[in-house]
């Protein structure tokens, strides 16, 4: 049986790959959370802990915590996955613009 934590933060990893929740959403609060799954709010910041240091969701003090728009950002990793997978993604490298034009 794995922790209820992680079982949250598979939830809403989940729900952001899938597209239920976008880029700029903003999460339910922390006791929203609690009530939803029935669990402590330590239980559901642990979630949170775990998806915001994978990069999905960034917290801001006294707005909520949203889903962030990492997709496209030059030089830094994204996620992509389906059924729950999660692996890091490099965007593709672009060809210096005098190779581009043939010169």
């Amino acid at each position: 049986m794995i922790p209820k934590y992680e079982a949250i933060a598979a939830d809403i990893r989940r729900s952001i790959e899938d597209g239920a929740l976008k880029p700029g959403d903003k999460l339910p609060t922390v006791v929203e959370f609690c009530e939803l799954y029935g669990v402590s709010k330590i239980t559901v910041k642990r979630a949170i802990e775990q998806i915001t240091e994978e990069g999905l969701i960034t917290s801001r003090r006294g707005s909520g915590t949203y889903v962030k728009d990492t997709a496209g950002l030059p030089g830094r990793a994204f996620f992509q996955g389906a059924g729950g997978a999660c692996r890091k993604v490099r965007p593709p490298r672009q060809a210096p613009a005098a190779c581009v034009c043939g010169r």
